[in-house]
């Protein structure tokens, strides 16, 4: 089931993406699958987690869409696994905040820091490409 989509600050390859999520959400990294690429759902496998990334251009780098297939899910909030996994992979995260307000988020740095944020709006809308409001 689609858990969340997380935007990552830096570019990062497969075994980081793994290992991070693998500490977010507690499980081994062999229980990850990263995917690259929309076009079309991988084959989990065995996977319990399956993170299909695109890739932007310029401001945070990734789009992470996680789906998760754990028997009994992790009573931790969103915000707990991606502060999990800011700190394993080293980077900072963009999530969603639920507000109504679609250009509103909340980052958390590679520290574990949590704060609410603004995206810019013009950028968003014509590039897809998520930077965080003056």
């Amino acid at each position: 089931m689609i858990w969340q989509d997380v935007v990552v600050r830096l570019p990062l390859g497969d075994e980081v993406l793994a290992s991070g999520l693998a500490a977010g959400f507690g499980v081994t990294p062999e229980a990850v699958l990263v995917h690259r690429g929309a076009a079309d759902f991988p084959e989990r496998g065995d996977a319990k987690i399956v993170c299909v990334v695109s890739e932007r251009a310029e401001g945070f780098r990734s789009v992470m869409s996680l789906y998760t297939f754990l028997d009994s899910h992790l009573g931790d909030d969103p915000v707990t696994v991606v502060k999990r996994f800011a700190q394993a992979a080293g980077t900072a995260c963009l999530l969603s905040d639920d507000s109504p307000d679609p250009y509103s988020m909340i980052l958390i740095g590679a520290t574990g820091e949590v704060v609410r944020v603004n995206i810019d709006v013009e950028l968003l809308d014509a590039k897809g490409e998520y930077h965080l409001k003056d």
